[in-house]
């Protein structure tokens, strides 16, 4: 009888546990989820403000530019 109790409570703590850690990492995943959905919204915003500044660069006959990725160097003049 004695056992059979303690199983049953060693049982509910192990759920308990196990409960928590899903909760705890399902919010991890969200947030993460949210900051990643926030950089490429800044992202976006970057490229956008990026070509509007190309765009007249662009028409100058001598200069043209093309947008080739991420960091400080990247437009690339042709």
């Amino acid at each position: 009888m004695e056992k059979t109790r303690l199983d049953s409570e060693e049982k509910r703590e192990r759920t308990d546990r196990s409960r928590k850690l899903k909760f705890s990492l399902s919010k991890k995943v969200t947030l993460w989820f949210q900051m990643e959905k926030l950089t490429n919204i800044r992202m976006e915003k970057r490229r956008t403000l990026m070509r509007s500044i190309a765009a007249p660069l662009n028409e100058h006959p001598k200069l043209q530019l093309s947008w080739v990725g991420e960091g400080h160097d990247s437009w690339k003049s042709s």
